[in-house]
């Protein structure tokens, strides 16, 4: 009877062992699927991309990046409904991913849905909170409401953060905006 259960345990192990290494391949291609996936997304090519990540995702489903990137692809198509869908599934399967909250938010911004991205982007602000792409949305936003004082604080606190050598065009554009919010 010894010998019997050793047996089962030692092609149980080798089973196990083996769905490990199974998933370790899955894992690694659906990194090198995301990797082609990013390539035809530098190149526009957001079709091709899309079909990268979908593969990436359903290899490795666990990973919020992948429909994450789904939703970029439709987002520099313009199609911010479609991009919602899968920034959505992004955050569901990590319900911390800062990346797909903002992404939420920017979407929410270019549907003109101001309060759902006032929202995202202060999610994005409650885990990095010197997030200063999320401080100049907020500003936009804000103002959109009407929310001239929040709007004027985030473009300040924008303005304080943001690298100087790397977004002084937008530094000069957050300044511009609060004189034109006023006193």
């Amino acid at each position: 009877m010894k010998i019997i259960y050793v047996v089962v345990l030692y092609i149980f192990l080798i089973g196990c062992e083996s769905q490990s290494q199974s998933m370790e391949k899955k894992k690694m291609d659906a990194v090198n699927l995301n990797t082609e996936g990013v390539n035809f997304l530098i190149s526009n090519e957001f079709e091709k991309a899309r079909e990268k990540f979908l593969k990436a995702a359903s290899l490795d489903p666990s990973s919020p990046e992948y429909p994450n990137n789904v939703g970029v692809s439709f987002l520099n198509e313009g199609k911010f409904e479609q991009a919602l869908i899968h920034f959505t599934k992004a955050v569901e399967i990590e319900p911390n991913y800062v990346r797909g909250y903002y992404n939420l938010g920017v979407c929410n911004q270019r549907l003109g849905k101001n309060e759902k991205a006032i929202d995202y982007y202060t999610k994005v602000l409650s885990y990095v909170p010197n997030n200063v792409e999320s401080m100049f949305n907020l500003g936009i936003v804000y103002s959109r409401v009407g929310n001239k004082d929040m709007a004027k604080k985030s473009y300040q606190k924008f303005i304080e953060l943001a690298p100087a050598d790397k977004m002084s065009v937008q530094i000069n554009d957050a300044k511009q905006k609060i004189a034109e919010l006023g006193k």
